[in-house]
């Protein structure tokens, strides 16, 4: 028997071997534009921490008593990004501890609001 051209259950397996392949595509897209956005997200975090933390420890801390608490804020027009409450705490004798709670808000799936906190420390020293 001479025969042209492909069966119709060959075409039927191609087509569902070709959308196997197309739906692992995009769920690898949607995965790769979550982890862009994170990551987004946290060096956002980290450069409002580190500016934050930059200019605390601009103060003259050895000269006079600092403040012991105080908030900053992260805005993008009338939304609110990220919060930051700092503590100050006495370290030793000659030095401070300063540290930093951020919390950064951002939304999810389904519009669901989700809040991540970071926490960093570092300290100022007074001995010269």
């Amino acid at each position: 028997m001479n025969r042209r051209g492909f069966t119709i259950v060959e075409i039927m397996i191609a087509v569902v071997i070709l959308c196997v392949g197309l739906l692992g595509l995009a769920s690898a897209g949607a995965t790769v534009t979550r982890m862009l956005a994170k990551g987004k997200g946290n060096s956002l975090v980290s450069d409002f921490a580190q500016r934050s933390l930059d200019s605390v420890r601009s103060l003259a801390w050895c000269t006079s008593t600092p403040t012991t608490s105080g908030t900053n804020t992260l805005k993008v027009g009338s939304q609110t990004l990220a919060t930051g409450k700092i503590s100050v705490a006495k370290y030793g004798t000659d030095g401070w501890t300063v540290l930093d709670s951020i919390t950064y808000y951002s939304w999810k799936a389904n519009n669901r609001f989700q809040t991540t906190t970071y926490v960093v420390e570092t300290g100022v020293s007074c001995r010269y």
